[in-house]
């Protein structure tokens, strides 16, 4: 007796089990119209993800089921959505540290500024008195004096004093002129003092005539 058998089980059978090779990553089989989250489920899913934006297999599960959603659509949205969170905090990140890369230049270049205008100051002190200086001195300068600072010309110094014990003046500027031709060691010395503020703030010993 020849019996007919079914294969209808089995073909069944591998029907089932290859389902999942043919879903697409919004959980929805291949060759089916992509379902649209509807505006109520984005709302749901999106305070969900701001209470916090990891979430446990079983959360996204009850969120699956409460929102007639399938469990992976609702990972992938989740796994989306982070992605998008991470790049804006990147973005933030690089807005905050470029503002402050910004005003960090702009103090470095107001310090380079200023230390500039500083140089050109302290360089331009000696013109005025190099204004004076001769091409050929009339005499040479004996050689253990010629390391030191030596004036080879004249050379006028503005010294501004404050006068005690005096109610009449507060104070006065000496106008002193040295010449250098006559004594280029003490002049030049003098000078060379001038320009490194060692008078500045000293007290003047008052000498009165005997």
């Amino acid at each position: 007796m020849r019996r007919s058998m079914s294969f209808s089980g089995v073909e069944r059978s591998a029907q089932v089990h290859g389902d999942d090779d043919n879903m697409s990553d919004d959980g929805s089989q291949l060759g089916e119209k992509k379902k649209r989250l509807n505006l109520e489920q984005l709302n749901t899913l999106e305070n969900n993800f701001e209470l916090g934006n990891k979430h446990e297999p079983e959360r996204k599960m009850q969120l699956a089921r409460a929102l007639g959603l399938q469990p992976r659509q609702v990972a992938i949205w989740f796994q989306n959505r982070r992605a998008r969170w991470k790049t804006k905090q990147l973005e933030k990140d690089y807005d905050i540290m470029k503002k402050q890369f910004e005003a960090l230049k702009a103090d470095n270049d107001a310090l380079q500024a200023e230390n500039k205008k500083l140089h050109e100051e302290a360089y331009s002190i000696p013109i005025g008195v190099e204004e004076d200086m001769v091409d050929g001195f009339p005499y040479e300068v004996p050689e253990e004096y010629r390391s030191m600072p030596l004036l080879k010309g004249r050379a006028a110094v503005d010294m501004k004093v404050k006068v005690k014990d005096n109610r009449n003046v507060d104070e006065c500027v000496f106008h002193i002129v040295l010449d250098g031709y006559n004594a280029p060691v003490i002049a030049g010395n003098f000078v060379d003092l001038v320009e490194r503020h060692f008078y500045d703030g000293m007290e003047i010993q008052r000498c009165e005539n005997v």
